[in-house]
């Protein structure tokens, strides 16, 4: 840290505004502050530990024991003090809290502690406060020990020795000192790095060690007495088993071979079982070809009684005709009969006309009487004609799986006569089957 700017207002014996500019010193890495007891040096170091800690750099006094006793009672106590960090510039301002006598009437009024922090690092001139980092004490308090790395003690202990404390510092113990030190030249981090690093040449020695004992084991178990002499008998171990992989792979490859003829085989006997299966289909169809033939026989029958169709359907015609005449006989009867009711010589006119067309009442009945036995003989015909239908759908039903049959046979008598071949390959094939089961076997147990 090096300060750039200190105003001091109504603090300590600076009962007025005191603006210390420290750029004026230039890049200067020594300076002093002298002057006659009681000119107020330590004050300085005071405003510096109070703007940035809130406490004074011997921590005797308070903040609110700062406030200037010949400041008036408008003038406020503060301290501003602009330091640089690095490459960046920052302000911090505070405010004790403190009594002031009242601005009107009589008595005093309670003051309460303020404090900011502002980021300067932009800033063009000194009225440029720059970028608010923190507006209240706490706040402040707690970046200022981010930024410094430093509590308000070890402040005072390695940045301001107020008077007094240096023979302290050197009449500290070595760990004091030490401790110190390391505050003021931050090395904690190097010695989490020593820390680290005997953790880690501790780890390697174990590590090391368990190295060590696993070969010797290894050794021990491989009964040689030296790694040369291990990575002998490994040689010759991997000599032996490059051997006997080449030896599996051909077993393997030979059992590979039978399997695929034992395959082979199966399949072939497959075929075989089929091949039955056909032969079974076709006899049981040619069992059926007797019942077939009978069912043709019918159809032709049928087909020769078909022209009767044709004399049901005049019958039926026929019987038409004769109900209508039949009718109309009757509705002439009756108009006779009406009229013969409304005069005796009209009615025994009417009489003489009907029994001159006795001779077609007689045709009448007569035609009646044939077409009451062609309707007995309507009705047989239907009934043979239903069963004539029933037995032609059946015979085309014979006719189509009796083609179907034909097909098969011819496909099956194909395919039993390369079976038949196939078959007495896989006769000389199965004598081969056994001997290389047994090889199979043999092969297999080897890998």
């Amino acid at each position: 840290m090096r300060p750039e700017r200190l105003v001091l207002e109504g603090f300590g014996p600076y009962a007025e505004r005191c603006e210390l500019d420290f750029r004026l010193l230039g890049k200067s890495a020594l300076f002093l502050i002298h002057g006659p007891t009681g000119a107020g040096k330590t004050s300085i170091f005071d405003a510096i530990c109070f703007a940035l800690y809130g406490e004074s750099s011997g921590a005797e006094r308070r903040g609110e024991e700062l406030r200037s006793h010949l400041a008036a009672p408008t003038v406020e106590t503060s301290v501003t003090f602009d330091f640089l960090l690095g490459a960046r510039r920052y302000r911090v301002q505070r405010k004790p809290k403190y009594r002031r006598a009242k601005q009107r009437g009589e008595g005093t009024t309670l003051e309460d502690a303020r404090a900011t922090l502002w980021d300067r690092s932009a800033a063009a001139s000194d009225a440029d406060e720059g970028r608010p980092l923190a507006t209240k004490p706490n706040a402040v308090d707690d970046e200022l020990r981010r930024l410094l790395g430093f509590s308000a003690e070890e402040f005072r202990q390695v940045i301001v020795l107020p008077q007094g404390e240096f023979r302290r510092l050197l009449t500290a113990s070595s760990d004091e000192r030490e401790e110190i030190l390391g505050v003021l030249f931050r090395t904690a981090h190097y010695r989490a790095i020593e820390v680290a690093l005997a953790g880690a040449a501790n780890a390697a020695r174990q590590a090391a060690q368990a190295l060590g004992e696993r070969r010797d084991e290894v050794l021990r178990q491989a009964e040689v007495g030296s790694l040369d002499e291990l990575s002998a008998s490994r040689e010759a171990l991997a000599a032996t088993l490059g051997e006997q992989r080449l030896e599996l792979a051909r077993r393997v490859e030979e059992a590979r071979r039978v399997r695929a003829e034992r395959d082979a085989a199966r399949a072939l006997a497959a075929r075989f079982a089929e091949h039955e299966l056909a032969r079974a289909g076709l006899a049981a169809v040619q069992a059926r070809v007797g019942e077939a033939q009978a069912w043709r026989a019918e159809l032709e029958a049928a087909r020769r009684a078909a022209p009767l169709v044709e004399l049901l359907a005049a019958l039926d015609q026929a019987r038409g005709e004769v109900a209508t005449a039949a009718r109309a006989a009757h509705a002439r009867a009756a108009e006779g009969a009406r009229v013969a009711h409304a005069g005796a010589d009209a009615a025994n006119a009417a009489l003489a006309a009907e029994r001159e067309r006795q001779g077609e009442h007689d045709g009448a009945r007569r035609e009646a009487e044939r077409l009451d036995e062609l309707g007995g003989k309507r009705a047989a015909w239907s009934e043979a004609r239903a069963e004539i239908e029933e037995r032609a759908a059946k015979l085309v039903e014979i006719e189509t799986q009796l083609a179907g049959r034909v097909a098969e046979t011819a496909r099956l008598e194909g395919e039993i006569a390369e079976r038949e071949a196939a078959r007495q390959q896989a006769a000389l094939a199965a004598e081969r089957v056994d001997g290389l089961t047994a090889g199979h076997e043999a092969a297999a147990a080897a890998a």
